[in-house]
Formats: C-alpha cells, structure tokens, sequence
C-alpha cells in the first residue's frame, strides 16, 4: 500500500511538472507569434513608404 502512495505521489509530481513545461512552451509560442506580428506590420509599413 506505501508503494502505491509513493508511486501515486511521483506521478502527481510528474504531471505537475509536465504542466508547468507545457505553460512555458505555450507563454513562448505566444511571444512568437507577437513577434512575428510585430515584424509582419512592419514590413508593411516600410513597403508602403517605398512605394
């Protein structure tokens, strides 16, 4: 029965864990996309000037 709660508790961690990595790689996907939209605008801008 203890190695079923210590098994049970390493796996709470896991998960906890994974969720947390998870939330970073989603907060940078979104910082990303940000840039990119950024750089995207932009590009328009300075096409619009030239033109």
């Amino acid at each position: 029965m203890q190695k079923v709660k210590e098994q049970t508790i390493q796996r709470d961690e896991l998960i906890r864990m994974l969720i947390q990595i998870i939330g970073k790689t989603n907060e940078r996907i979104v910082n990303l996309e940000v840039k990119v939209k950024n750089l995207e605008d932009e590009w328009k801008n300075r096409q619009s000037k030239t033109v």
